[in-house]
């Protein structure tokens, strides 16, 4: 699940009820398709590893 940047308040479309999602919190099932990308924390992935430098020895 995506985690929020920012707190939106968005209505849940099968009970009608209005729902503040906390910025930090993960984003539920029923509001993914509310909530814009915008909003979504950019999951991290651990940096690409380097090949080691190859050495100029002769």
């Amino acid at each position: 699940m995506a985690k929020l940047k920012a707190t939106v308040i968005v209505r849940n479309p099968k009970t009608g009820a209005v729902t503040a999602l906390l910025a930090g919190s993960a984003v539920p099932d029923w509001a993914e398709g509310l909530v814009g990308d915008h909003l979504l924390e950019q999951e991290r992935k651990a940096p690409a590893k380097r090949p080691a430098p190859k050495s100029d020895d002769k």
